[in-house]
Formats: C-alpha cells, structure tokens, sequence
C-alpha cells in the first residue's frame, strides 16, 4: 500500500510556498521524498493565470495593494484567483503508478515539471 506524507504548514508567504513547492517536486522527481502532501494559506493574494484578463480583476492593481492584496502572475492555467487566509491552497508532488501510455504526474510534454510556476 502506497502512502502520503502530509504536511501542515499553516500561513506561508504565496513566493515561500511556491518556491518550497519547486524544491518538493524536483525532490520527488530524484525520488528523495515520498508522495508528499502540503497544506497551507497565504496571506490575502490574487493570482493571475496564462488565461488571465486584467478587465477581471474587480479592483486596479493600485486599489489591490491599497486593500493589503498581493499580485502575482503565474504559468498555471486559469483567470483570475484569490488565495487568502482560511482559503486551503493544497500543493503535492506524487507519482502515478506506471502504466503504458501515461506520464509521470508533475510531467507535461516538455519533460518539466508540469507542478512548477513563475511567478511574476
């Protein structure tokens, strides 16, 4: 039986917990770390994905920064999204079980880390 570490880090900066991410999955991927689970919140942040539109977001980057939020852009998919305290942003870094024709979680066709993000 296979088994997931899960770990509780409570409220984490939105780069701390990107970049500990980044360490997890490219540990993951040496097979340094078992499956691996985190749970987190981040202080008031709003993502912007790849298909972000900036006419979304409610208020003007001035008026975010005024009202205590974070910016942040990022390569994953998706619009505009609010990360915040009591919001659960999990984050893992797992491998499927082999099979023919799959890829390894965390892989996209580049052979990078499909789990990886820049964030802006």
């Amino acid at each position: 039986m296979r088994s997931l570490h899960v770990r509780r880090l409570g409220l984490v900066e939105y780069e701390d917990g990107l970049a500990a991410q980044r360490l997890l999955v490219a540990a993951r991927i040496a097979d340094l770390v078992p499956d691996t689970l985190l749970l987190l919140e981040h202080p008031r942040v709003i993502t912007l994905g790849r298909g972000a539109k900036l006419k979304n977001l409610l208020l003007s980057k001035e008026q975010l920064a005024a009202e205590g939020f974070e910016l942040h852009e990022t390569d994953r998919g998706g619009d505009v999204t609010y990360h915040g305290p009591t919001g659960a942003s999990p984050r893992s870094a797992w491998r499927a079980a082999p099979a023919s024709g799959c890829r390894l979680p965390g892989r996209g066709s580049s052979g990078r880390s499909a789990f990886t993000s820049r964030a802006g």
